[in-house]
């Protein structure tokens, strides 16, 4: 899941470093303005392409992608259910 994390972040900081000392399991890069709502759909777009996977619009509505953690999880959770289904 590191790859997935790392991918994550320096997408998030193309429009700014994040907070020192910021959990990033937690960190909400919408409110924080890093990503708006526009960019968020390239931001998935780039995700899908990059990890081979489809996020459907119910799960775009999921709060746990909108947080670094929650993003990272859920990639890697859907990179593996492709794998094992």
């Amino acid at each position: 899941m590191d790859d997935i994390r790392e991918f994550i972040v320096n997408y998030v900081e193309r429009t700014g470093k994040l907070p020192e000392g910021v959990d990033l399991d937690s960190f909400n890069f919408v409110q924080s303005g890093h990503i708006d709502s526009i960019g968020l759909f390239k931001f998935i777009i780039d995700l899908e392409e990059k990890f081979d996977i489809e996020i459907t619009d119910d799960e775009l509505l999921l709060p746990q992608i909108l947080t670094i953690g929650g993003l990272a999880a859920f990639i890697s959770e859907k990179r593996g259910a492709r794998h094992n289904g």
